[in-house]
């Protein structure tokens, strides 16, 4: 904020026994009431890009950041992650 890198970490948990939560799930709650405690605040942070591992970088995952605003999303991926580019899985290592 400003000046300021507030880092905001967010570790998505799997609750063992629970057929009816999955990882994106999960994250949605989480980064809903996130947002909701800033919003509450007055601080936006969908004005910051939203980073994370490529362990939390699924399609599926990325396709729901913008329904929250956000359209700026850095994940990191490892040398040995794929991607789909240009409708191609191509690993980074290729690239």
């Amino acid at each position: 904020m400003g000046n300021m890198i507030i880092p905001l970490n967010i570790r998505i948990v799997g609750k063992q026994g629970r057929g009816n939560t999955d990882k994106p799930s999960l994250f949605h709650a989480m980064l809903k009431e996130v947002l909701d405690f800033f919003d509450a605040q007055g601080i936006d942070l969908r004005q910051y890009p939203i980073t994370f591992d490529s362990w939390y970088g699924s399609k599926r995952l990325v396709q729901n950041l913008p329904e929250f605003g956000f359209d700026r999303i850095l994940f990191h991926g490892k040398i040995n992650y794929v991607m789909e580019i240009n409708n191609e899985n191509i690993k980074l290592s290729k690239t």
